[in-house]
């Protein structure tokens, strides 16, 4: 199960950079818990998303406040029905034109091929700067 654990986290990669949001879709389950940095008061696209309907809410989100510029995956790390992936992003907010750099540390939990819950940490504290200003 491990194998196809890793390999369903990396189609999920895959689908981001092409912008397949049903390609992402289709890999969560249906009470799927997504939680990122953050309230979402703060920054739209942050905070806790509950539901396969609700992370399609959060993309929307997402996409409406930042540009992903640059999105780098650095590892891999499979842990059974975990899968943890080291990365790196640049982003732009829209609304300025900024840009903001980030390293970050994705938690995915798997059950039966599916995502059951995502986990998101990183230091947002650049992104909360330009959203604050």
């Amino acid at each position: 199960m491990s194998d196809q654990n890793l390999k369903v986290v990396q189609d999920i990669y895959a689908a981001f950079r092409r912008g397949d949001l049903s390609g992402i879709l289709s890999r969560l389950a249906e009470n799927v818990q997504w939680e990122t940095a953050f309230k979402r008061e703060m920054i739209p696209s942050t905070g806790r998303w509950e539901g396969r309907r609700r992370v399609e809410e959060f993309f929307g989100a997402m996409f409406a406040a930042e540009k992903v510029e640059h999105l780098e995956v650095r590892e891999f790390i499979d842990a059974g029905d975990q899968v943890v992936v080291l990365g790196f992003n640049r982003m732009q907010t829209p609304f300025s034109g900024m840009i903001y750099e980030n390293d970050w540390v994705m938690v995915w939990t798997l059950k039966d091929g599916k995502i059951t819950r995502f986990r998101e940490f990183s230091d947002r504290v650049p992104a909360r700067v330009l959203f604050a200003g």
